[in-house]
């Protein structure tokens, strides 16, 4: 009975430690369109993802050409990053986000979400290449065509 509740504990702060870890982004910007778009950050939540960004992604990705950055976590339990890309009226704005959901009995469930807006004829997308559900640490790509 000692040996369960030790290992109970040992559990349960295990379990606990994992939930507080800082995740970290990978974003991957592809540009597949057949000119250079700018970076254009026209909300608090790209001003917030460039403040955490390293390396800061390209300001200007050229025809073909990848900018690839982390962007290290907010919060222990949730994170974001969330780009604007665009050229002569077309543009995409890109989100990731992760974020810890609560579990009966008291474990963490990590979830990952990405998102890809497109406007003025633009054809945007997104995926998740990985996830790491001991770290929290996940891949984003984000593709602009």
């Amino acid at each position: 009975m000692r040996f369960f509740t030790i290992a109970s504990i040992s559990l349960s702060v295990l379990a606990s430690s994992t939930a507080y870890a800082q995740a970290t982004a990978t974003i991957k910007v592809v540009n597949l369109s057949k000119e250079a778009i700018l970076l254009q950050p026209i909300s608090k939540n790209d001003r917030a993802t460039l403040l955490n960004a390293y390396p800061q992604p390209l300001k200007r990705i050229e025809s073909g050409q990848t900018s690839t950055f982390l962007v290290s976590a907010f919060q222990p339990i949730a994170s974001f990053a969330s780009v604007h890309y665009g050229t002569r009226g077309k543009s995409c704005s890109f989100l990731t986000s992760y974020f810890d959901t609560r579990q009966w009995p008291g474990a963490y469930v990590p979830r990952w979400n990405h998102s890809a807006k497109s406007s003025g004829g633009a054809r945007c997308s997104s995926r998740l290449v990985s996830t790491d559900t001991q770290t929290r640490d996940w891949t984003a790509e984000f593709i602009f065509r």
